[in-house]
């Protein structure tokens, strides 16, 4: 055993440590410091202070004092591993070459005592760094070593000594206060791992302490003095400052770093919390859940590339983009993205100050959308690029063939997605044979004639070629749809199959105008379908409808253009002979012609088939008056049904 009973022995203090405990033994037993004192019982008082489990056992058994109580307030450990009770104090955060102590303790201590020396003794609490306050007296600790010996730092009842008679002085040049929220805190660790703060407590010890300190200094001391210059008190009162802060848990260090941070997107190392980035950076390995905290912040309001490292933390993917470094990436100007964003409502359609201060989230369905709206063209861009008539490029959108995007804003803005229309050409260009593979050059008609004069839309044409119902030619050289051919015959028979019209083709098919079409689709006797262009206000009307109203219904006007006679005398003598005729218009017409005062004449007239045929057989004349005509006369001016 490293000590031999000791018969001169003590009692040990409240909450005093091992090496403190031994300095009293040596001046007790008139040693001269308490390396003789361990050397004359085969000790080592470096044993002593490292709390070597051994020598600790040994010294309360020949002492007679509690091991449980000697073990918790002595430190234990080697190098940098230091332990106060069982809780991880490192030396960075203990005070071991400076003595402190409250005066009016050591006053209580050897008040009514014979060797004061001997009756004195530090508390192990009084070496943790971040322990500024005695809570029994209120009073600042003071610091009673002029010049630090680190040989007899730990020799306590020695280093006591000098100033056992002027404590009085001591204490009164001292500042009196209440223990900090911090202080409290490390006292309530240092009896059990667990205060009921489950952030703090999951903290080392040393850690809570040191960057509730950190947090403090930030506050109340930056831009004032350096980190290097912070005396006790300044420690104290930023201690105080920033444990507010840090009991508060993540939310409220993540709130406390965002205010200071200012706005958004800046650096990590900023001007104003410069100071505390540095000492976080620098900061050892047991403050990474604070530097996570810290990285997991400046991730989350900044728009980093993806593996950018942030206080040691990597950044997997990126989480932000702001519209500078969006447009840099994309291609993209800052106008054309801020119109998406605004779109999308993402941002405000009105936003004001910087460019890099703009955040929107990075995800992968919008960078695929900012990825379209880059590759977006607007309707008469597309009609550039393909080559077209504005008729034919929606006629094209009419049959499905290439699909618009609508803004969100405004419903009739269309956009095309030009690498459809890249595809869209190069399908439709593949489906073309060579011109020299042709024989009956003298029948071919470029497509845009064939819409024209044969009566069929240009997206139906397209989408007879893609379906290989229509065969077209094409130059060697060419790469426009609009230089195609195709075999008139072959188009009028295409022509006879198709099922839907334009309105414009099915006025030449009932041998009427616009007017009259839109007339009767107005009063549903021919239904129509929408185009998804509002814009243009194109239809399609169906095959099945068009052969329904010619088998039930005749426009007076075009029978009468057909006869050959004029359709005023033929419709009056029509219903002179009882056969009655329906007028119709569209109300649009009737507002027309009621501004600009015209007569209802802005339609058609139509009369059943069914009232035709009762006048099958029958003369009708059409020519006014009451002079008997003559044989060559009636001829000319009558229609036998």
């Amino acid at each position: 055993m490293p000590f031999s009973r000791i018969s001169r022995s003590l009692e040990l203090g409240a909450g005093e440590p091992a090496h403190g405990f031994v300095s009293r033994l040596a001046v007790r037993s008139g040693c001269l410091n308490a390396l003789e004192f361990c050397s004359s019982h085969n000790a080592l008082f470096g044993d002593v202070i490292r709390g070597d489990d051994l020598t600790i056992n040994s010294l309360a058994e020949a002492a007679g004092v509690s091991l449980p109580e000697l073990q918790r307030h002595s430190l234990s450990g080697v190098h940098a591993d230091l332990s106060l009770g069982g809780v991880s104090m490192p030396k960075s955060s203990l005070c071991r070459a400076e003595i402190r102590a409250c005066p009016l303790c050591l006053q209580d201590d050897i008040r009514c005592a014979r060797v004061p020396a001997v009756a004195a003794y530090g508390r192990s609490w009084w070496h943790v760094l971040a322990l500024r306050t005695c809570p029994d007296h209120g009073m600042a600790l003071a610091t009673l070593s002029i010049e630090p010996n680190r040989s007899r730092a730990h020799d306590l009842a020695r280093r006591y000594e000098p100033f056992l008679r002027r404590l009085d002085r001591i204490a009164i040049s001292l500042q009196s206060r209440d223990q900090s929220g911090l202080e409290q805190y490390i006292h309530a660790r240092l009896l059990k791992p667990c205060t009921g703060n489950k952030f703090l407590d999951s903290l080392p010890l040393h850690v809570v302490a040191k960057t509730s300190e950190a947090i403090g200094f930030r506050d109340t001391c930056e831009g004032r003095r350096p980190w290097n210059t912070v005396d006790s008190d300044g420690w104290w009162r930023a201690g105080q400052v920033g444990f507010d802060i840090l009991k508060g848990g993540q939310a409220d260090l993540t709130e406390w770093i965002r205010d200071r941070r200012g706005a958004t997107n800046k650096r990590s190392h900023s001007s104003e919390l410069g100071t505390f980035y540095r000492w976080l950076t620098h900061a050892g390995v047991a403050f990474d859940p604070i530097r996570a905290i810290a990285a997991e912040q400046i991730m989350s309001t900044t728009a980093l590339s993806e593996n950018a490292v942030v206080f040691g933390v990597r950044l997997e993917a990126r989480r932000l983009w702001s519209v500078t470094s969006a447009c840099n990436a994309f291609g993209i100007g800052a106008d054309a993205l801020m119109r998406l964003l605004a779109q999308n409502g993402i941002t405000p359609s009105a936003t004001s100050g910087s460019l890099d201060d703009i955040l929107f989230p990075a995800s992968e369905k919008f960078d695929l959308a900012i990825h379209k709206f880059k590759n977006c063209i607007t309707l008469n861009d597309a009609q550039k690029f393909l080559q077209l008539s504005r008729t034919e490029t929606k006629s094209l959108i009419g049959m499905g063939l290439i699909t618009p995007i609508s803004s969100r804003i405004n419903k009739e803005v269309v956009r095309l997605w030009k690498p459809n229309l890249k595809v869209f050409v190069s399908s439709v260009m593949n489906s073309a044979i060579q011109r020299g593979a042709c024989h009956r050059s003298s029948h071919l008609t470029d497509l845009m004639h064939g819409t024209r004069y044969l009566s069929i839309s240009f997206g139906q044409l397209i989408s007879a070629v893609l379906d290989n119902r229509l065969t077209v030619y094409r130059s060697d050289k060419s790469e426009s749809i609009s230089s195609l051919y195709a075999d008139a015959e072959d188009i009028r028979r295409l022509r006879s199959e198709i099922a839907g019209y334009s309105a414009r083709e099915v006025a030449r098919i009932l041998k009427a105008d616009d007017r009259v079409v839109d007339a009767l689709v107005s009063n549903k006797y021919l239904d129509a379908d929408s185009s998804p262009i509002k814009k243009g206000h194109m239809r399609i009307i169906s095959k099945e409808s068009i052969d329904s109203f010619l088998s039930n219904y005749v426009i007076i006007s075009a029978l009468a253009s057909q006869i050959g006679v004029s359709p005023f005398a033929f419709r009056t003598s029509l219903q002179k002979n009882g056969c009655q005729s329906i007028f119709i218009t569209s109300s649009s017409y009737k507002m027309i012609a009621k501004s600009v005062g015209q007569s209802r004449e802005m339609g058609c007239y139509l009369t059943k088939i069914t009232d035709l045929k009762k006048l099958s057989g029958k003369i009708i004349i059409l020519r006014k008056g009451k002079r008997k005509l003559f044989d060559e006369e009636l001829l000319e001016n009558s229609v036998i049904f």
